[in-house]
């Protein structure tokens, strides 16, 4: 049997095969690896070593996950849809090999238009998060916590940080299936709150985010002035990317 650092799986999130990548070719969560079945897959591996180690709490690999490479400001607000949004409800299901979250949020303010909006395999929703009303959509991200059999599996990225909890977020997305559903274009590294005075909140993320950094400079972490920006970036296409 191989073990978790044999893995190897590809997964496109959505439709953008060329800009949202996952490759399951390393792990990111600090989980220890466990012998796989490939009749079992993932899920049931770790469940299975859980009662075989009398565990009740497991984790399970992160896969690498290779984001779209970071822009500037001006280029992310002409490539992706930047939005103000609430989160409303969320979600954690799993298949044989896979974690994922789903967010449901509720559009409040759409800083940016992205030029397209990519046609593709949709992914299935949660029952439960629909239906979706016209300024609703769903963000699917890898990983989180179910409880399978009696055993708490916990999939996460140990290099990241929680966004702070704020009842507003800003997220720079890709938009697909005509609306529906929205891929984190930038993973975390896009992904910021907002507090009640327009405030821009940073993940405390350690590596190097020019997103970010560029935001803040040119903003001052208030929202007032990215809207500024954006109403003078006219969107471009996901093709060009120079």
């Amino acid at each position: 049997m191989a073990s978790v650092s044999d893995f190897r799986r590809v997964s496109r999130l959505g439709a953008i095969t060329l800009l949202v990548v996952v490759i399951w070719t390393g792990d990111r969560s600090g989980a220890k690896p466990v012998p796989l079945d490939p009749n079992l897959g993932l899920i049931a591996a770790y469940v299975r070593h859980a009662h075989q180690t009398g565990k009740t709490s497991i984790r399970v690999p992160y896969p690498i996950v290779e984001w779209a490479e970071l822009e500037d400001l001006d280029h992310a607000l002409a490539h992706t849809t930047a939005v103000v949004a609430r989160l409303i409800a969320s979600r954690t299901v799993y298949t044989k090999d896979e974690i994922t979250t789903w967010g449901k949020y509720a559009a409040v303010e759409k800083l940016s238009r992205q030029l397209e909006i990519p046609a593709g395999h949709c992914g299935e929703i949660p029952a439960s998060m629909l239906p979706l009303k016209s300024e609703e959509f769903v963000i699917p991200e890898i990983g989180g916590t179910v409880e399978v059999d009696g055993v708490r599996l916990i999939q996460r990225d140990s290099t990241e940080s929680d966004i702070p909890a704020q009842d507003r977020h800003l997220i720079f997305v890709l938009i697909v299936c005509s609306g529906s559903i929205a891929l984190p274009n930038y993973g975390p590294y896009g992904h910021f709150s907002l507090d009640d005075s327009d405030n821009v909140h940073i993940s405390a993320i350690s590596q190097n985010n020019p997103l970010k950094d560029e935001l803040l400079e040119r903003t001052g972490g208030k929202l007032s002035s990215l809207r500024s920006i954006s109403a003078t970036i006219a969107p471009r296409s996901l093709q060009d990317r120079r």
